[in-house]
């Protein structure tokens, strides 16, 4: 004869289940944490990497006008050496406001991985609302 389980032994497998679920929703969200931090650490070493270029770069702009200002009485070819200097400077600040631009476009793109991690807990959370404690959608949305 089979015995029929007691409501408190369904409630304890119950708990217990529930207990290792959430184990390994909260091993899960460690591990995407981790990877998250490391995917948002070299982006923003590749874009603070960029900003350091272009503002490296900043000297060679300095001495290009230097050189613009101690030959400026020299004349090659139809352009005198300022005038040629000057040309290439300005070439260099476009290279620089380029590289900027782009560092910034760059780290704008990379959000943190704490609010990547807002954001997954954020969608556990409707999800246990919708599906264990059974609120209706229009209810979830806050």
């Amino acid at each position: 004869m089979s015995r029929d389980p007691q409501p408190r032994e369904t409630w304890q497998v119950a708990l217990r289940s529930l207990m290792a679920a959430l184990g390994d929703v909260v091993r899960a969200e460690a591990t995407v944490l981790r990877e998250d931090v490391k995917t948002w650490g070299r982006r923003f070493g590749f874009a603070m990497a960029l900003f350091g270029i272009a503002f490296m770069t900043i000297f060679w702009l300095l001495a290009l006008m230097l050189y613009a200002a101690v030959r400026a009485t020299e004349q090659l070819f139809s352009l005198g050496p300022a005038q040629a200097a000057l040309a290439v400077a300005g070439v260099c600040l476009v290279l620089i406001l380029l590289l900027a631009l782009i560092g910034y476009l760059l780290l704008r793109g990379v959000s943190g991985p704490l609010a990547a991690t807002r954001r997954r807990l954020d969608d556990h959370r409707r999800w246990w609302r919708e599906h264990i404690l059974e609120v209706p959608a229009s209810d979830v949305d806050d």
